[in-house]
């Protein structure tokens, strides 16, 4: 006989599907909505369609160009200036005027939402400058009041990678494209990248002028320098940088060891080392060692153990080190395993290492001993809120007080009454994206009559030196005829153990930076 098997259906109905008691599928539902709530900031924007004109980036931002009107990135702050930009833009149409405004692009590479956050911040106060530079044009009469001045913002995506299209709508905004707006000039910030060099190269073809800020490398377009490319600096060169900062330890230092990222596509750390060991190396100042390492490598950490042992075999008075802030952070950790911990290390290096000091502020693992264990860390700064009182007479008073100073309405601590201004202004962004768009727009007005068409705008840059100095925040501007700034005055900063930056002293590629009326300016 056959035993009798009981079935699942025979004492109770079989359970598809979900094995869970009813507390645990609360629970798991409770954790589901929590996630949904927490993460819907950021899945919004990688959802949300970009406005008409834009391109998604995949990335949760959009390329091309914005009056101010339509968002480019999630981020709050980037919001809140173009929010201002479009009201600022909004008065100039409403306001009446004899002479049409113009338009005045701003380039900027902003990067994937959350990836780098000092970078962001880095060209977010880049674009709060020109924000700044546009009301005071418009409103203070910092130059002139005519003509009025818009600005349009064109984001090329993370690493410039949608350069093509953010350029292509700045040349459509020009005189004779399809969307004519008066674009006279574009601003350009970010890094430089070939991304980048390919964006100036379409713009500078197209015969609009371009005034770079945060933009160091000493070549921008694959044409070099000259009168007939219309490029403008306001920021000094990677040759300037390393040629200030040979002029200020020269009087205390006679050996110098050169650590040097050899990454081909590092165009920021190839022009510095190389400028470093011409400005430094004289009879009475000698280069003991030239070490190198693959920045876009691996094995990056094990080679900057290496180099430390060479820092103590050599013991060069100064190190300097022509890399990225990321590099920068490796070698710094490395430093305390050194076999000579007595000998005192000090490393000079370029802009970039403003990253570096957020790092240290934020209290990376092994920056912050590192620093307390004889290792000081300087650099060429672009810009900073202390050298207006070294040298008062290197800086106009008038874009000093605009930044920071007492007003009625219209200087930074007005825009902007919430923010921390030293805090702000200490990474020098904001100081040189006002500069930036302040150069245009006094190559715009000139005092005989308005330029008003790029190649205009192109000529008159090339008159910016002599009695028509840009009268800058970061101090007077003065072009040659190749678009670059003559003795630019250079900060040399210095990174304290709590990733403080204070001001070193002030330097410049001749030692003393250009003021009016004073050669080479």
């Amino acid at each position: 006989m056959t035993p009798h098997r009981r079935t699942a259906s025979a004492d109770r109905p079989e359970r598809l599907g979900w094995p869970f008691s009813g507390f645990t599928t609360g629970l798991l539902v409770m954790v589901v909505a929590a996630l949904l709530f927490a993460s819907g900031h950021w899945i919004y924007p990688l959802l949300r369609p970009c406005g008409a004109g834009l391109t998604s980036t995949g990335d949760g931002q959009c390329a091309g160009v914005s009056d101010g009107s339509a968002p480019l990135h999630p981020d709050p702050g980037i919001s809140a200036i173009l929010a201002g930009i479009h009201r600022e833009n909004t008065a100039v149409e409403q306001t009446p005027a004899d002479t049409p405004p113009v338009t005045i692009g701003v380039l900027i590479p902003l990067p994937s939402p959350g990836q780098d956050d000092d970078y962001l911040t880095a060209v977010r106060h880049d674009l709060e400058g020109a924000q700044l530079a546009q009301i005071q044009a418009n409103r203070a009469q910092l130059i002139g009041d005519r003509p009025q001045v818009r600005l349009v913002v064109a984001n090329s995506g993370e690493n410039a990678q949608h350069w093509s299209t953010a350029v292509s709508g700045l040349i459509e905004r020009a005189p004779g494209g399809s969307e004519d707006q008066r674009l006279v000039a574009v601003v350009a910030s970010g890094r430089s990248l070939g991304t980048t060099r390919a964006a100036l190269d379409r713009l500078t073809q197209q015969s609009i002028p371009v005034i770079s800020a945060r933009l160091t490398a000493d070549q921008l377009t694959d044409a070099p320098p000259s009168p007939n490319v219309p490029l403008a600096r306001v920021a000094p060169t990677n040759r300037d940088q390393a040629k200030a900062a040979a002029a200020a330890i020269k009087s205390s230092v006679s050996t110098a060891m050169v650590i040097q990222d050899r990454n081909p596509a590092n165009i920021y750390a190839d022009s510095l080392g190389r400028e470093f060991k011409e400005s430094f190396a004289d009879p009475t100042h000698q280069l003991v060692a030239d070490e190198t390492f693959d920045g876009g490598g691996e094995g990056v950490a094990t080679t900057m153990a290496g180099i430390v042992r060479d820092i103590c075999d050599t013991r060069p008075d100064v190190v300097f080190f022509a890399g990225r802030s990321g590099d920068l952070n490796t070698l710094v950790r490395a430093l305390p395993s050194r076999n000579c911990p007595q000998q005192p290390v000090r490393i000079i290096t370029g802009s970039d290492a403003v990253a570096f000091a957020n790092a240290v502020a934020r209290d990376e693992p092994g920056l912050r001993d590192t620093l307390n264990a004889q290792v000081t860390v300087e650099y060429t700064g672009l810009a900073h809120p202390d050298a207006w009182e070294a040298d008062p007479s290197a800086f106009p008073q008038a874009s000093v007080t605009a930044l920071r100073g007492d007003c009625d309405q219209w200087c930074y601590p007005r825009v902007h009454p919430d923010r921390d201004l030293a805090g702000e202004l200490a990474d020098g962004g904001i100081i040189i994206g006002f500069d930036a768009v302040l150069t245009a727009v006094t190559a715009v007005r000139d005092p005989h009559a308005p330029n008003t068409t790029p190649r205009a705008v192109s000529q008159a840059l090339a008159r910016l030196h002599g009695g028509n100095l840009v009268r800058g925040a970061s101090g007077y501007i003065a072009l040659s005829d190749q678009g670059e700034a003559i003795n630019k005055a250079v900060p040399i900063l210095k990174i304290g153990p709590d990733g403080a930056v204070s001001l070193d002293r002030l330097s410049a590629p001749a030692g003393e930076p250009c003021k009016p009326r004073t050669p080479p300016c």
